[in-house]
């Protein structure tokens, strides 16, 4: 047996080295324990190093990379924005048609004009004023239209019917003054056959039309 300290040979039960005086120490268990301390922390901390590492070194989720056949995120909500105009121009051009035309002075006279022309009553009273008119003179009036000749409704009163100008009343932006021209029936010769083969002479006529905005911001015909 030697000394651990200086390495010198020991007596069988010697508790002190002759050489160095160190302490002999005889329970190998508890020579051995101190080590195991000192080594345990040492792995756990070398555990703990391996996991952070493991943990720390987790590759990050890759950003989405466009390849091309997606559209930037901008486009989406432009087309939505194009899509929005092109169904409201949609509306307000299937309203136009329906209404004969687009609220303006101009196309309150050119309505009223055609709506003359055709011996169309309720036309030519929806596009202008007429609240001078009594009940009886309504109901007069739309009889004689109802009643024309029908030769008369085989020819428009007007044809060719043109806006020359539309002049806004400085004074009064609410009124305009639209001068139209047109082709202005004459004359209706009847065939002794049937009405529907009579022919009608027509002649160049200008016509003068006042038209004002009413309250509900519609332009009608001056008509009382």
């Amino acid at each position: 047996m030697q000394c651990t300290n200086c390495g010198a040979e020991l007596q069988p039960g010697a508790t002190v080295c002759p050489s160095c005086e160190a302490r002999v120490v005889l329970n190998k268990r508890a020579v051995a324990t101190p080590r195991k301390r000192v080594a345990a922390p040492a792995a756990k901390a070398a555990a703990n190093a391996t996991v952070n590492v493991t943990v720390n070194t987790r590759s990050p989720k890759a950003p989405k990379v466009r390849d091309g056949s997606e559209p930037p995120a901008w486009v989406r909500p432009v087309v939505f924005v194009v899509i929005a105009l092109v169904l409201a121009g949609g509306a307000w051009f299937i309203y136009s048609v329906l209404n004969a035309g687009p609220n303006t002075p101009d196309g309150a006279a050119v309505r009223f004009m055609q709506a003359y022309a055709a011996y169309d009553a309720q036309g030519m009273l929806d596009n202008s004023t007429h609240a001078s008119f009594t009940a009886t003179d309504l109901a007069t009036f739309q009889h004689d239209m109802a009643n024309a000749p029908a030769e008369a409704k085989a020819h428009p009163i007007y044809t060719d019917i043109k806006v020359s100008s539309v002049t806004i009343e400085p004074a009064d932006p609410n009124t305009a003054v639209v001068k139209i021209s047109a082709m202005m029936l004459d004359t209706i010769a009847a065939q002794p056959s049937a009405a529907a083969t009579a022919t009608a002479a027509y002649s160049p006529r200008d016509e003068t039309l006042t038209v004002v905005k009413s309250s509900a911001g519609k332009w009608l015909v001056k008509w009382n």
